[in-house]
């Protein structure tokens, strides 16, 4: 049986975390491969794999140096012997091309990439600088092959990496998950977090810092806020570095009453089910998890024209595209739809889940995966 190792931070709950644990449960159902997780924080990605049963390994970086880690690495993959070793972000990729060479190892080294990042300017942000130029040279001249989330991002790395192999292996969704979610009534979920059943509810989940442009949501409340025809309510899930910033912002504009600041929250896919509108208003994406999650339960997405989103969305189909910063687009785009009789909103959310059901469900992402592990 192929032993195949995944690595990945875990620092955090987002996008790159949740598809990968949605992929290596998936992969662990099937026992096709010997399946391994190292992970560098134990954190909500380390529970749900540990939760599944799945051979996970914790090399805490709040605990050890860079070089302790990569001696904890080298033994396990001395140990394991692994024939594939997929990562996730730079920092494995490096540690793991570097453990490979070490022990003149002959696993094949996969990246995802999970979204662009450009390099900060700055002598500030010279470490951020450093760390994506050692990500370049190990993409370009270390890598068997790298997984785009994609269109978007695929064709950027054709381009970047021309003599790289690169595969396109959609972000997906568990829609057994979300059948799971659908249990807890709309009702039950508004009463918990004080939203009262008619009142329109926009929502985002997004962690909170700068590429996710959660003030142009901000500066839509508040041209919104005049509308006095409107009864609605605007929740921000997620947590972030600019937590107290968007605040500020909040008390500053006067938007106490109509935006809410919830935080993270665990069972997000039972309280999405609840939302009338999801709006994500990214600069940059790659093909956000939250917006295949939330066109799966129905709701209708509001998003910026860029990445991956102007792939999933058909606008006015199955949601709607604005421009980035335009947030006098996006104010006229949630009005348009709050005043739509309900059979165009019905409309739109079955085309939704259509769309993802077609292009973005986990059997048909799992497999082209699987088949790459097979050919490389």
């Amino acid at each position: 049986m192929k032993s195949v190792m995944h690595i990945i931070s875990g620092d955090l709950w987002a996008g790159a975390e949740s598809q990968a644990y949605i992929f290596l449960k998936q992969i662990h159902k099937l026992r096709k491969y010997s399946l391994t997780a190292v992970v560098f924080n134990k954190g909500e990605l380390f529970d749900r794999l540990n939760g599944e049963g799945i051979k996970i390994h914790l090399i805490e970086e709040k605990k050890f140096n860079i070089v302790q880690i990569f001696l904890h690495l080298m033994k396990l993959v001395r140990d394991i012997k692994p024939k594939i070793i997929h990562t996730h972000e730079y920092k494995g990729l490096i540690l793991a091309i570097c453990v490979n060479m070490f022990l003149r190892n002959k696993a094949r080294m996969i990246r995802t990439l999970h979204g662009l990042t450009e390099a900060p300017s700055g002598i500030r942000y010279l470490r951020s600088r450093i760390a994506l130029w050692l990500d370049d040279l190990a993409l370009r001249y270390f890598t068997d092959c790298i997984v785009a989330v994609s269109r978007f991002i695929e064709e950027y790395l054709h381009e970047k990496y021309p003599h790289v192999k690169i595969q396109q292996i959609n972000n997906a969704v568990d829609t057994s998950e979300q059948d799971l979610s659908v249990n807890q009534s709309v009702r039950a979920v508004r009463d918990s977090l004080g939203i009262s059943k008619d009142m329109f509810w926009i929502a985002t989940a997004a962690r909170l810092v700068q590429v996710k442009n959660i003030e142009m949501l901000l500066d839509a409340a508040r041209l919104l806020k005049n509308e006095r025809d409107m009864r609605f309510v605007i929740s921000i899930f997620g947590d972030g570095p600019l937590k107290k910033d968007l605040q500020r912002k909040i008390d500053t504009y006067g938007l106490n009453d109509i935006v809410l600041l919830h935080g993270h929250k665990a069972n997000i896919l039972t309280i999405m089910n609840a939302w009338d509108i999801f709006v994500l208003t990214s600069k940059s994406e790659g093909l956000p998890m939250s917006l295949l999650e939330t066109m799966s339960a129905g709701v209708i997405p509001v998003c910026t024209r860029v990445g991956g989103m102007k792939e999933v969305i058909d606008d006015k189909i199955n949601g709607f595209l604005v421009e980035t910063n335009n947030y006098k687009e996006l104010a006229d785009t949630l009005i348009i739809i709050y005043h739509e009789d309900e059979n165009r909103k019905q409309y739109i959310k079955q085309n939704a889940m259509q769309k993802i059901n077609q292009y973005y469900s986990i059997d048909h992402s799992v497999k082209n995966l699987m088949n790459m592990y097979d050919n490389i």
